[in-house]
């Protein structure tokens, strides 16, 4: 892999084998998500006793909370291989750097290394005071 700039944006040559590579790991990443939307239930609250229709609103919003982070993980594999086309994939969006390809093979989606996520993640707990529930990888 070699960088190049073009536009002000710096570019990462992925060879063929490697762009193949980060295609079928998204590709597998989409199919999980749209597997996982198959057991989705409708958002319809029934009648019954009080205790039934607290849990069925619970469980509509777990349903809700479900879909929204599966619109998001596609949203996130959309835009990495948008960037795999355009040959920005493995550049960092906010410094420019490359992106450590054993990140790259953790989190097909990065758009971030390691040091600007890590900032990123710190500047929300300064401003929230709330830790992540999550590691950053």
């Amino acid at each position: 892999m070699s960088a190049e700039t073009e536009g002000g944006m710096r570019k990462r040559r992925l060879g063929q084998k490697q762009k193949a590579k980060f295609l079928a790991l998204l590709m597998e990443m989409q199919n999980d998500v749209v597997a996982k939307c198959e057991g989705f239930v409708p958002g319809v609250v029934q009648t019954g006793d009080r205790c039934d229709v607290a849990q069925q609103e619970t469980f509509v919003q777990l349903d809700l909370s479900r879909r929204q982070g599966s619109i998001k993980r596609m949203n996130e594999i959309k835009r990495a291989r948008q960037r795999i086309e355009s040959g920005t994939y493995g550049v960092c969006v906010i410094c420019e750097e490359n992106i450590p390809v054993k990140r790259l093979e953790c989190r097909p989606t990065a758009e971030k290394c390691l040091d600007c996520q890590r900032e990123e993640e710190a500047a929300k707990v300064r401003q929230t005071g709330k830790r992540p529930a999550y590691v950053v990888v």
